[in-house]
């Protein structure tokens, strides 16, 4: 996919804009990232909305994790800045 995903506004409160950069450092080395700030965890799943099928936001457990944002095992993140990356395939090279 081309396309860049901004996951911050101009107006995002700084505590909201650690916690996404979190989010982000999370998914780019592990593919899925814990979150306990709902609100940061809504407003990344209100960007990320269009690829679905990729990038899931799922209940975490309620007391420790809030949310469980997940990629799609295919995909993985590619960098622009720190709100800003590419979903991109991962390719396979089997023989």
């Amino acid at each position: 996919m081309n396309r860049i995903i901004k996951v911050k506004r101009l107006s995002t409160p700084e505590e909201i804009r650690k916690s996404i950069k979190f989010i982000v450092d999370q998914l780019e080395k592990q593919n899925y990232a814990y979150v306990n700030n709902p609100v940061a965890s809504r407003l990344f799943a209100r960007f990320c909305s269009e690829f679905k099928p990729q990038i899931l936001v799922t209940p975490g457990d309620g007391k420790h994790v809030k949310s469980i944002i997940s990629i799609d095992p295919n995909y993985y993140i590619e960098r622009i800045d720190d709100y800003a990356f590419k979903l991109r395939v991962k390719v396979n090279m089997k023989k």
